[in-house]
């Protein structure tokens, strides 16, 4: 079930400009040398389309981790999460995104395995208020107005159905 988990990710904010200039030019990555290789999955995949929605390689029950494309990490980053839900429990037409500033408190978003979350790294780009409740189908049409810029892949490592780890991978 937690391989059919679709995931978005989008960036802006970044504090690194050799990062951003290589993600918005490339939809490749390569990982850093100080990264385990037990952590090395899929070195150099390619991100799926402009929307750079990346799929899960594969998902440990047992350690409650979710791999995704091209999964070399580094910890740390500072993150605006986007949880793809409905409104007032009425679903509209499409997933809805709700923007989150912060990453402080990820217990609060819940992983639906059957669903679909979508991840926004910006450390100081959006607020709540700036974007609030979207259709992610309308945001996507007019290229995620004032938060698109690049995109790295990340990994998310979920522990009894919830969020406890989302950590950027570098992009050189």
């Amino acid at each position: 079930m937690l391989a059919s988990i679709g995931l978005l990710v989008l960036g802006c904010g970044q504090s690194d400009p050799g990062a951003e200039a290589s993600a918005v030019s490339s939809t490749t990555t390569t990982a850093p040398d100080a990264v385990d290789d037990q952590d090395r999955v899929g070195e150099g995949d390619e991100l799926v389309d402009g929307t750079h929605q990346v799929t899960v390689d594969s998902a440990d029950a047992a350690a409650g981790t979710v791999r995704v494309d091209a999964v070399e990490v580094l910890e740390g980053t500072e993150a605006v999460l986007a949880y793809l839900a409905d409104t007032d429990g009425a679903q509209l037409e499409g997933p809805q995104v709700y923007v989150r500033d912060r990453v402080d408190s990820l217990e609060e978003v819940p992983v639906d395995p059957d669903g679909t979350f979508a991840v926004i790294f910006a450390p100081s780009c959006c607020e709540p208020q700036d974007l609030g409740w979207h259709g992610f189908t309308d945001l996507a049409a007019n290229h995620f107005p004032d938060v698109w810029g690049n995109s790295p892949p990340f990994r998310a490592v979920i522990d009894n159905g919830r969020i406890t780890s989302l950590v950027q991978i570098y992009v050189p």
